[in-house]
């Protein structure tokens, strides 16, 4: 395992040179040039079908057009406020006779110098007789790892390249004598060799004159706080990079480059965070003394690796735990881990809590359920939700696999003078499927339907997505992103213009979990964790409601409300 620290602008753009030469686990779609063209109003166009994952930013790209461009081209589409839709057809105009569009305003990008051709760092030079390599420093590296590699003392590396600081920088050049009797044997003027490459915010992002208390942040009275709050933190990022490896894990790489882009926000804000990166994916192996300086640690992911960690940390330091649903079970012993993400029995619990906010005195609410099978765990928790939430119901039970005969069933129970709010506790595949089917056909025969179902339905790409708005189907949700949120497209803008390619989902929640945890830490200081009950949040794909067990830790409950509307948009109900 390497521990890793370095200037946080110089660590986006090497993040997005790895991420962007590899495929990563988004899976974008590839965008080709369409052999089919079309004329229109005497302008031939390509005629252009939107696959699955494809963005408005790779289609404007392969074809050479600006975005306002491909919009001017579909206006009947409302691409703006709608986005694409799978197998949609596009008009794209052939780059030679496309109208020249006004220049779309860019984001201003970090004032960073252009890196020089790289030296070739296996090649002999000779300066004065003496003979060295070039070694150039790699972002995971600090002096003692460079010594180590060439059976050097940190010392030796300092008087050789006559260095006042242990301190190193990302593609910073070192000479490597080879032979090592020619390095000066002087004393050293310097501090005494540093355990790590020191992260200095302040160097790389302009700080604010001024900062601007929101409106929400004088209600929950913490004005005096922020003003008086630490203004800087030091965070760790514990995660499986295998940075060193020809194949390191993208997934992570994502996460980390929406955490950089957190620290990148808050340094905006005024709160300066020296950000420590830990690659544990060979193993946890970390010094204790190294991080128990840390405000705020994130990570890692997997529940055996968050186990090892908690054991090296006080109860004083908080540890989020920013995606492994299973790590929800490590709670309750544990008063400093944080779970980010929300439970799907909580999931569960909002979707019929949905329900009753919506239902009116008049609306039919009728559950479906299968009998000769054992109901999950989440069709459990739904079914006693329901129970317990005092609303008058029918039930319709049966086995998809002994025939169909929900929809005779269904149909007897309808009304055509309310809304029919129809809940389904199954999570399998072809129960679920049945039911969407015969909730379509009721809807085709003008019942109003309101349609809903677990989280897990998501998954099942099998199923009619046309299915899904026609049945108006509401699903509650840990992660959702809104791309009609402003900052949700300040967000695209920048990762694009730093990374070169699209941000994966693990790119928000990495952004969410670091943004969140770090402002928490400076706001409220060394008693942040007991806040985080009083102080919600809405993050760009997920919010955060924390409650606290009884004796542990904090489990988020905050639940995103997602819903496939018949014009077939995907809201996020507010």
């Amino acid at each position: 395992m390497k521990r890793i620290l370095y200037a946080v602008i110089a660590g986006m753009l090497l993040v997005g040179a790895t991420a962007s030469a590899q495929t990563e686990g988004y899976n974008q779609s590839p965008v080709t040039v369409s052999k089919d063209k079309v004329k229109k109003d005497g302008v031939s166009y390509y005629s252009h079908v939107v696959l699955e994952k494809q963005t408005l930013y790779s289609i404007s790209k392969t074809y050479g057009v600006t975005i306002q461009q491909i919009y001017d081209a579909n206006p009947t589409l409302d691409l703006e406020r709608s986005g694409l839709k799978k197998y949609q057809v596009l008009m794209i105009p052939i780059k030679a006779e496309a109208a020249p569009a006004a220049k779309e305003p860019e984001k201003a990008a970090p004032a960073v110098a252009e890196p020089a051709a790289k030296p070739v760092e296996s090649e002999v030079k000779t300066v004065s007789g003496q003979e060295y390599r070039v070694h150039i420093v790699k972002w995971y590296e600090d002096i003692r790892s460079i010594a180590k590699k060439y059976g050097l003392t940190p010392e030796d590396i300092m008087r050789y390249n006559n260095l006042d600081s242990s301190t190193l920088e990302w593609k910073q050049q070192l000479k490597i004598p080879v032979d090592p009797s020619a390095i000066p044997q002087q004393p050293i003027k310097s501090e005494p060799i540093s355990t790590a490459v020191d992260t200095k915010i302040a160097e790389t992002v302009s700080e604010p004159s001024t900062t601007v208390t929101t409106e929400d942040e004088e209600a929950d009275g913490i004005r005096d706080i922020w003003n008086k709050g630490q203004k800087k933190v030091t965070a760790s990022l514990i995660i499986p990079l295998d940075a060193t490896s020809s194949t390191p894990n993208e997934n992570n790489f994502d996460f980390y480059s929406g955490v950089l882009l957190a620290v990148r926000d808050l340094a905006k804000e005024g709160i300066s965070t020296e950000l420590n990166v830990y690659d544990c994916a060979k193993k946890i192996n970390i010094i204790a003394a190294d991080i128990q300086g840390s405000d705020v640690v994130i990570g890692p992911i997997s529940s055996a690796d968050l186990s090892t960690v908690l054991a090296l940390f006080p109860k004083s330091t908080g540890i989020v735990s920013p995606i492994e649903p299973k790590a929800e079970s490590l709670v309750a012993s544990h008063p400093n881990l944080i779970q980010a993400p929300a439970s799907t029995k909580s999931q569960c619990e909002e979707l019929i809590k949905w329900l009753k906010e919506e239902k009116r005195w008049n609306d039919k609410v009728i559950l479906f359920s299968e009998t000769g099978v054992t109901p999950s765990a989440n069709a459990t928790t739904i079914i006693n939700a329901l129970k317990d939430s005092g609303i008058s119901y029918e039930t319709i039970s049966y086995n998809v696999k002994e025939g169909r005969s929900g929809a005779s069933k269904l149909e007897g129970l309808l009304t055509k003078t309310a809304t029919n709010r129809i809940v389904v506790a199954s999570e399998n595949k072809s129960f679920l499927n049945d039911v969407i089917r015969i909730s379509n056909t009721m809807s085709n025969k003008k019942f109003d339907i309101a349609l809903y179902c677990p989280s897990r339905v998501r998954g099942f790409d099998e199923l009619e997505v046309e299915q899904f708005h026609n049945t108006n189907m509401h699903v509650t949700l840990s992660y959702f992103v809104d791309y009609t949120d402003s900052r949700v497209k300040d967000f695209l803008l920048t990762y694009r213009g730093l990374y070169g390619k699209e941000p994966s989902m693990v790119a928000f929640k990495g952004y969410d979990a670091a943004y969140y945890a770090i402002k928490m830490r400076s706001l409220y200081g060394a008693s942040w964790i007991k806040k985080l009950d009083a102080k919600n949040s809405a993050g760009l794909q997920a919010d955060f409601r924390f409650e606290r067990t009884e004796d542990g830790g904090y489990t988020n409950k905050a639940v995103r409300r997602v819903i496939y509307e018949p014009s077939f948009d995907i809201k996020l109900a507010r």
